[in-house]
């Protein structure tokens, strides 16, 4: 159908407001640190949090419990090649990291689940290696961080 010339015209415009997703700070914001080490990438990915004046080893941290070694998800790794952690083989991929301190020794462990909400959900049955470190003092760091660094 043909409209006369002076018919007139209706011209409907429609605006969306897209919501777009804004990712607000957290109170422990995630952090990752990598590095080649031989031919290997290693990646280690975790949330910092921070002292704020608490007691934090046998306090906010108790001794004897299983950490994720941050905050919120669980610290991962990620290795690109298979290689060795404290002697033991671990084949490449991305595993989660956990603690289990104490006052004089940490046990370290490595889980093959990597996404995981904090350690509240760990299967030891997954944990595919575990060594000792022992901890020692150093000056005071407000936020957590992680630094890989060459033998």
């Amino acid at each position: 159908m043909r409209l006369p010339a002076a018919a007139p015209v209706l011209a409907l415009g429609f605006a969306f407001t897209a919501a777009a997703a804004v990712e607000l700070p957290r109170p422990s914001p995630g952090a990752t640190v990598s590095q080649k080490v031989g031919t290997a990438k290693v990646v280690v990915t975790y949330h910092r949090p921070a002292v704020k004046g608490r007691a934090v080893w046998g306090g906010l941290v108790p001794y004897g419990e299983v950490w994720r070694l941050g905050a919120n998800d669980a610290t991962t790794l990620e290795i690109s090649e298979d290689g060795t952690i404290a002697g033991k083989e671990l084949k490449a991929g991305t595993y989660a990291l956990f603690a289990i301190p104490t006052r004089t020794s940490w046990t370290i462990v490595v889980n093959a689940d990597a996404k995981q909400w904090g350690a509240y959900f760990r299967d030891p049955k997954k944990d595919v290696l575990s060594f000792e470190v022992v901890p020692a003092a150093g000056p005071h760091q407000e936020w957590l961080e992680f630094r890989l660094e060459p033998e």
